[in-house]
């Protein structure tokens, strides 16, 4: 992974490859009013990529699946969901807001004391999350996880402040931070 650029690099390459003449300090207004942070809180960012590492593979989010490869026990969780043609994603808002987009974007993130049963309550739409419910409606959702003993909910706020940080927008059907 490559480091951040300092606001002093970008300008040096704004006048190297493109002739505009900037001073650092119009630079970092610029960047300020992107609410982009400076180059030393970028740097010790983590990415999603990172985040996730130890999660498992991406599985089905069916029944079946529910019963076989999900544990009932505690874990942090991402569900993913076929966005459809970018119109529609369009349509969403999903691209203006810079999120991840593809066959199968992260559309949600969650934690649970028990994996198995919470993944269920989203599938059978009794977790009070419509948007969500309605993407999970296609059966073509995917899910993956990683088990978290103790501190789940801490590592579900870690996981959604990373996507958040990584892609400059919460996951869609996440209606409140956790």
């Amino acid at each position: 992974m490559r480091e951040p650029l300092t606001d002093g690099a970008i300008v040096a390459i704004l006048e190297c490859e493109y002739g505009l003449r900037l001073l650092r300090r119009t630079v970092a207004n610029i960047r300020h009013d992107l609410a982009i942070p400076d180059f030393r809180s970028r740097s010790q960012r983590m990415n999603y990529l990172a985040a996730t590492e130890g999660f498992t593979a991406l599985l089905p989010l069916t029944y079946q699946v529910l019963r076989t490869a999900v544990p009932a026990q505690s874990g942090v969780y991402e569900i993913r969901a076929a966005l459809g043609s970018p119109a529609s994603e369009v349509k969403a808002g999903w691209f203006e807001k810079g999120a991840p987009s593809g066959p199968h974007s992260v559309v949600y993130i969650g934690s649970t004391g028990d994996l198995r049963k919470r993944l269920g309550d989203h599938l059978r739409g009794s977790s009070d999350n419509v948007l969500l419910y309605n993407h999970l409606a296609d059966g073509a959702a995917r899910v993956r996880f990683r088990l978290v003993s103790e501190g789940w909910r801490w590592a579900e706020r870690d996981l959604y402040r990373v996507f958040c940080e990584t892609f400059g927008t919460p996951p869609l059907c996440n209606r409140m931070s956790p």
